[in-house]
């Protein structure tokens, strides 16, 4: 098995996914560890982190898949439309990705705080739009609401 450490140099292999993680997590860990490992922002002392976000990820897309099959609202016991269950597991796992995407300086502005250069990563709407294999929700050129 191999050690899940980093090089301090960043150059040395990045550590594959934990096995604990769903395939969403995973496939978040092989597209973004070695872009942190690479520009500094992933060490051996974040491992957990990392680790915490890539499951956030995983939970908040299972919870979109949730969503997609049985919509947005649910019958309660009462027979009463309620929010679906879902939305909550949803919210909470987003706010905890969105902090550790700043931690890592994964979005601009977390960029900036960090005084790091502007790098060329995708947009996190990109990455939640393939991750979910979602459809866009307008085309390049159509206005959308702000």
């Amino acid at each position: 098995m191999r050690k899940r450490t980093i090089s301090s140099n960043g150059n040395g292999p990045v550590p594959r996914a934990p096995a604990t993680l769903p395939e969403d997590g995973k496939i978040f860990w092989r597209r973004h560890a070695a872009k942190l490992v690479k520009s500094g922002r992933l060490r051996n002392d974040q491992l957990a982190s990392f680790e915490a976000m890539a499951m956030h990820f995983a939970l908040m897309c299972a919870a979109n898949r949730v969503l997609v099959e049985d919509g947005p609202t649910v019958k309660d016991e009462r027979g009463l439309v309620r929010k679906h269950p879902a939305h909550q597991v949803m919210r909470e796992n987003s706010q905890a990705f969105r902090q550790y995407a700043d931690r890592f300086g994964m979005n601009p502005k977390a960029r900036d705080k960090l005084s790091l250069p502007p790098e060329p990563l995708e947009s996190l709407d990109a990455v939640l739009r393939r991750q979910m294999r979602q459809p866009r929700m307008w085309e390049d050129g159509d206005e959308k609401d702000e």
